[in-house]
């Protein structure tokens, strides 16, 4: 038998179809059928059968399915006769399946853009066989044409792109993502449904330059970004600082550090955080000191012993790390809220804790049979390195259980004690008995921000409150509760003899109390509805109220028989915004800039005015009033007035002149009604409307736009008339 020929037809999956009209069998009538042999390489001894029994010889094709898209199989076929025997093989033929599964792409849709300063479009995309391309397409809403950037292929399946700031605007950014493996295609949003995000004039930092600062001493500093207004305030350590607007791209502030660190950076817009810079500049404390004192441990003791690690800082503690000799052997006193570790470091992370110096960490000892001192290399208090690490591990010294004494009892002179503000006292203690080994060593635990320990070993009240103090030696414990007076307040002076507002808005209240160092907290109450408190800080010293009814009233400051009653007088909001012109006629691509004022303006909160069009398929317009013509039709742009429903509007007409409009329709809207003869009314009073608008409007052919026209336009919308000439 001799086989002459074998074809391939090009499907998704191979098919073989060893009938053609060219092949030429001998011994037609002993033929039995047909084995299909398949190779990946195609070299002589790879080819394998791949049918499992004899095709038959009144089969026409066959077609293998167990294939990989896009690879590459060769295959012949041989002629099987009755007698099982089988011919030399036909020629070899080659050829790939087709690729019919188009890539996959998993996108989360932006929710939002800060204008001026870009977006970044990240997506993964798999493929059966591999990506050939990914394409990010974009514009801002009412623009004709999409642009397009390729998206890198940052790391496996990731791919991202960047959309500049300069080719976007405030508004609605339209995008869609396309992938490719060279054959399909696949989307991710679409022509006509693209992903839709925000572009939003938002204040947002990008840089914070500012020197290293030292606790105690004012510093400068500058906040570069977008966006920014003469409301904005930059806050640090949770408070507002002395802040200069510069431009709307840059603020400067003036800082005096109170406590150390790494300092992030908050911008503020009524109180509100708009925009954060992690960790922008480091505050240093050249007095902030870490030590230890003198301890004794005794060996193979069965408990758990310590060495306490103390600190002389006061302020805000969010994190503490400490690299020493062995982490796992390190534990803390304070409250923290999470802990990390490594071999050698142990990193705390706080919620905004106060502490008033005392033990910051400390070492555990267990059931020691060796002399082994651990050591400590360095201290970080909010991520900033204390320079002052004292920690000496000779001032650890060991003795024998056996000459172990343990403390029987500790007995305190006094149980309770009250104290005011600014005294001291030292704690009376007994520690039985006399010969004890832990008799010297007392330790003291209670809340540092009441009170205070020096260095003599006594204790300072700082705060008004109660706590109860822990004195411990050797296991043996004895508690003292200690209170601590409030410095009453005795007089309340308000910063502004009267505050005025409208409906609607806030005022902030200040006052100052004496004596200075109280700092007890002060009262508020008012009579009548026509205020709201919305919060008091600063321990009742500056209180926000929400004006919500006209009038005069009056707020009461109170601590006990001291008050303060300050007068508020709330107007009616009659402030309103005022344009210069309530229509203009435009050509596509040219800009126009409102002249927008704020009448009657009595707020003592500054009002910005909001901007706003109707279809910006038409016209947009950006935050200072700036109108830009974007294609043929009619908008209505509108200038609202902050925190008021006042208003005013300006109508935009856009056309060209090698558009066509039927005749009087000023809107084109595609019909004549009322609203194109008012339209025509307003073009008649202002001068030189484009040539394409009067082309429009002018329906009695005199060249210009008048009131006869407006006329001549409204009986053709009411069927008076069924022509203009």
């Amino acid at each position: 038998m001799e086989v002459f020929c074998l074809e391939i037809q090009h499907k998704t999956e191979i098919v073989l179809n060893p009938f053609s009209n060219n092949l030429v069998l001998n011994e037609y009538d002993t033929m039995a059928g047909f084995n299909i042999y398949r190779s990946e390489t195609g070299e002589e001894g790879s080819f394998k059968k791949i049918n499992s029994s004899i095709l038959s010889s009144e089969e026409k094709e066959y077609e293998d399915k167990k294939v990989e898209a896009g690879k590459k199989y060769y295959y012949y076929f041989t002629v099987v006769d009755t007698a099982m025997s089988e011919s030399r093989p036909s020629n070899i033929t080659t050829n790939a399946s087709v690729d019919d599964k188009p890539p996959v792409i998993k996108h989360t849709p932006l929710k939002s853009i800060i204008n001026g300063v870009g977006a970044t479009v990240t997506a993964t995309v798999k493929d059966n066989i591999g990506v050939q391309g990914v394409t990010l397409l974009y514009r801002m809403e009412g623009e004709e044409n999409y642009k397009s950037v390729a998206m890198n292929n940052t790391t496996g399946i990731n791919y991202t792109a960047h959309i500049d700031a300069e080719d976007m605007n405030a508004g609605n950014l339209q995008y869609y993502i396309e992938a490719t493996d060279g054959t399909n295609y696949t989307y991710s949003g679409s022509i006509g449904e693209p992903n839709i995000v925000p572009v939003e004039s938002k204040a947002y930092i990008s840089a914070v330059r500012a020197e290293s600062g030292i606790v105690g001493k004012s510093m400068t500093g500058t906040v570069k970004g977008v966006n920014f207004n003469e409301n904005d305030k930059v806050v640090i350590d949770d408070k507002e600082v002395d802040t200069e607007y510069i431009s709307a791209k840059e603020l400067k502030f003036t800082y005096k550090p109170e406590y150390m660190g790494k300092k992030d950076v908050q911008l503020t817009e009524n109180q509100v955080v708009v925009s954060s810079y992690k960790e922008a500049f480091d505050v240093t404390d050249p007095n902030v000191r870490v030590y230890n004192e003198d301890t004794l441990l005794t060996k193979e003791l069965s408990r758990e012993q310590y060495v306490n690690i103390k600190t002389n800082y006061v302020g805000v503690i969010n994190s503490l790390e400490v690299t020493c000799s062995y982490a796992l052997d390190l534990g803390t006193q304070l409250g923290d809220i999470s802990c990390n570790a490594s071999r050698n470091k142990k990193s705390y992370k706080f919620n905004k804790l106060y502490i008033n110096g005392g033990n910051l960490a400390y070492f555990i000892y267990y059931n020691l049979t060796y002399d082994r001192k651990l050591e400590i290399e360095s201290v970080k208090i909010n991520g900033v390195e204390v320079e002052n690490l004292d920690y000496d591990q000779d001032r650890i010294s060991f003795i024998e259980q056996s000459e172990y004494v343990p403390v029987k009892s500790i007995k305190a002179k006094n149980s309770s004690v009250t104290l005011d503000i600014g005294d001291s006292f030292t704690p009376e203690v007994t520690v039985s008995p006399a010969n004890a080994t832990y008799h010297d060593y007392v330790e003291y635990s209670y809340d540092s921000s009441i009170l205070k320990q020096n260095e003599d070993g006594s204790f300072t009240a700082i705060q008004s409150g109660g706590t109860k103090m822990c004195i411990n030696s050797d296991g043996v414990s004895e508690y003292v509760y200690v209170t601590v007076n409030e410095i009453p307040v005795k007089e309340i002076t308000s910063e502004s003899k009267k505050y005025s507002g409208t409906v609607g808005n806030i005022v902030t209240i200040k006052v100052n109390a004496k004596p200075l160092d109280s700092i007890a907290t002060i009262n508020w109450s008012y009579n009548d509805e026509a205020v709201r408190i919305i919060e008091s800080t600063d321990n009742g010293r500056t209180c926000v109220f929400e004006l919500t009814k006209t009038g005069s009233t009056t707020v009461t400051a109170y601590y006990n028989n001291a008050k303060c009653e300050i007068p508020i007088e709330i107007f009616k909001d009659e402030a309103y915004v005022e344009l210069s012109q309530d229509i203009v006629t435009m050509y596509a691509d040219e800009t126009y800039t409102a002249d927008a004022q704020i009448r009657n303006e009595t707020s003592n909160q500054k009002r910005n005015i909001q901007w706003t069009s109707s279809n910006t398929a038409v016209a947009t317009v950006n935050s200072d009033g700036t109108i830009t013509a974007v294609g043929n039709g009619y908008a209505v742009v509108s200038a609202s007035l902050e925190k008021s429903n006042q208003k005013a509007s300006i109508i935009v007409l856009v056309n060209s002149s090698n558009t066509s409009h039927e005749l009087g329709d000023v809107n084109m809207d595609g019909k004549v009604t009322a609203v194109d003869a008012m339209l025509t009314l307003k073009l008649a009073l202002i001068d030189n409307p484009t040539d394409a608008i009067t082309g429009l409007a002018d329906v009695n052919g005199d060249g210009k736009i008048t009131a006869v026209d407006a006329m001549r336009i409204l009986q053709y919308a009411t069927g008076e008339i069924t022509q203009f000439k």
